[in-house]
């Protein structure tokens, strides 16, 4: 996909996107939209970004450590959000980079974030992972243990 194409398809989702905020009376400014570039090369994600694409996605370590690299060797350094499960043994990978991580779900997984994270002197964001709909396929704590370990969580440096 060519930067004319994604351009036009960003402006029309941000124009849809600006449309329902309005009739909320909500500001469009505060609505992040971020682009999930899973299967999607390293050049695409270039074009993206010229388009104005500025944040984007990735659940999986390994892709998003080479596009990361990828991008960075090009001078562009996007947003990056991790939007799968993810192990902490894999975390050491990412924290140098990564802006936020969308699954988190247990304690230890928080503390390895933290930890990493300490090791580059930076924040990272992290939402809560909630399985709602009690799947065993499904990752995620579960609901009545949601608001324990969002104040275990929130109580660790680097988060």
């Amino acid at each position: 996909m060519n930067t004319i194409e994604i351009k036009k398809n960003f402006d029309e989702i941000r124009s849809r996107i600006a449309k329902v905020a309005e009739k909320f009376s909500k500001s469009a400014d505060n609505i992040k939209l971020i682009a999930v570039s899973k299967t999607h090369s390293a050049d695409i994600l270039a074009n993206a970004f010229e388009a104005g694409v500025c944040t984007f996605g990735e659940n999986y370590v390994q892709e998003l450590i080479e596009k990361h690299s990828k991008l960075i060797a090009m001078a562009i350094k996007p947003e990056w959000h991790f939007i799968g499960h993810l192990q902490s043994n894999k975390v050491k990978y990412i924290a140098e980079f990564i802006h936020t991580i969308h699954s988190v779900d247990s304690v230890k997984l928080a503390v390895e974030i933290s930890k990493q994270a300490k090791k580059f002197d930076r924040t990272i964001n992290v939402l809560l992972q909630i399985n709602t709909s009690g799947e065993d396929s499904k990752s995620g704590c579960e609901p009545s243990m949601a608001v324990s370990l969002a104040k275990e969580i929130i109580q660790l440096p680097n988060i």
